[in-house]
C-alpha cells in the first residue's frame, strides 16, 4: 500500500506541475485595457479636455458602423468654432510646423500590462480638405507622450508635418445628445485602420488627440474602437488543455490500475 501511495502520489504531483505550467503561461498575458470597445460608456478613460463622446453607429448620417461592438469614441474639435476645447502649451505645436493647435481634445487611459502588441483601429473625419483656409487639421496618439501615430487632411498646399490621410469626399454629420453633436465632417472620412505597436510591461498612458491647426473654425475628428493588448504569450490553446486532460486520464487510468494490481494482492 505504501508503495501505491507513492507513485499516487508522483502522478498528482506531475499532473499539478502541468497544471500550473498552463496556468502561468496563461497569467503572463494578463492585460487591463479597461472598456477598449466603449461599450460602458466613457468608463475608464479620461477626457482631458475638449468634445469626446461614446456614439453609436445611428449618431451619424450616413450611419458608420463600429469595428467591434455596438459602440466607439469620437473625438472632435467641432462643432464649429463653439467647442469648449482649450489650447494646452505641452500639445500647442505636436508637428512643429510653427502653427498653433488651437480647440485641442483630449482622451486618454493609464495601464498596467504584462506587455504585447497595442492595438485599435481609427477612422479620421474633416470639412478642412477642401477649404481655402490654408491650414491643416491634425490628430495624433501618443504612448507615454511620444508619437506613435499621427494624420493631417489631405490637402494642398500641405502646412502639417503630419502625413495626410485621404477621405472618401462623403459628407458625414452628427445627431447627438453630447458635446460633439453638430459636427460636421464635410470631406468625408478615412476607412477604418488597425493600428498595433510593441509595448513593455509595465504601466504606461495612451492619449488620442485632434486639434484645429491655426485656425478654430472647421470640423475635424477622430473614431477610436476595439483598443486592446494582443498578449505575446496566449492564453492556453485547445491542444495544451488537451495535453493537460490527456495527463489527468492517464493518472485516473493509472489510480485504477494501482487500485486493481493491490487488491489481488
Amino acid at each position: 500500500m505504501a508503495k501505491f501511495l507513492s507513485l499516487w502520489k508522483k502522478q498528482i504531483t506531475f499532473c499539478l506541475i502541468v497544471l500550473f505550467g498552463l496556468l502561468l503561461q496563461s497569467k503572463t498575458g494578463f492585460t487591463a485595457i479597461n472598456n477598449g470597445s466603449f461599450e460602458n460608456g466613457i468608463n475608464g478613460w479620461n477626457i482631458v479636455q475638449g468634445n469626446v463622446e461614446v456614439l453609436e453607429s445611428t449618431n451619424f448620417s450616413p450611419t458608420i458602423s463600429p469595428p467591434d461592438g455596438t459602440h466607439f469614441l469620437l473625438i472632435s474639435n467641432g462643432p464649429g468654432d463653439n467647442s469648449t476645447a482649450p489650447d494646452d502649451s505641452p500639445y500647442s505645436d505636436m508637428d512643429n510646423d510653427g502653427q498653433s493647435d488651437n480647440q485641442l481634445t483630449l482622451v486618454s487611459q493609464t495601464f498596467t500590462t504584462s506587455g504585447g502588441l497595442l492595438c485599435f483601429s481609427w477612422s479620421w473625419l474633416t470639412s478642412e480638405e477642401d477649404t481655402d483656409i490654408e491650414y491643416d487639421d491634425i490628430f495624433y496618439v501618443l504612448l507615454d507622450h511620444n508619437i506613435i501615430l499621427s494624420g493631417s487632411v489631405d490637402k494642398t498646399p500641405e502646412q502639417s508635418s503630419f502625413p495626410n490621410v485621404p477621405t472618401d469626399d462623403i459628407s458625414y454629420s452628427v445627431n447627438s445628445s453630447g458635446p460633439t453633436n453638430g459636427s460636421i465632417f464635410d470631406d468625408g472620412r478615412s476607412p477604418f485602420q488597425d493600428f498595433c505597436i510593441q509595448v513593455s510591461s509595465g504601466t504606461h498612458t495612451i492619449e488620442f488627440a485632434v486639434a484645429d491647426q491655426g485656425d478654430s473654425v472647421v470640423d475635424s475628428g477622430l473614431i477610436i474602437d476595439n483598443v486592446r493588448i494582443k498578449s505575446n504569450v496566449a492564453v492556453p490553446t485547445m491542444n495544451q488543455w488537451g495535453i493537460f486532460f490527456m495527463v489527468i486520464l492517464f493518472a485516473i487510468a493509472g489510480f485504477y490500475g494501482l487500485m486493481k494490481k493491490s487488491s489481488e494482492c
